[in-house]
């Protein structure tokens, strides 16, 4: 659990700085975290 916490910070770090603009959006990432399957499969994603 910890270490997906971690990769989401970091995920969330890297939008904000604009690294992932073209990909996602903060909106786009709180919509996915809202939904549990949407949810279960970025962090699989980010694996």
């Amino acid at each position: 659990m910890a270490d997906n916490l971690e990769r989401l910070e970091q995920l969330i770090e890297s939008i904000l700085r604009g690294e992932r603009e073209s990909s996602m959006t903060i909106t786009q990432l709180m919509e996915r975290l809202s939904q549990p399957v949407q949810c279960e499969r970025l962090l699989e994603e980010m694996h």
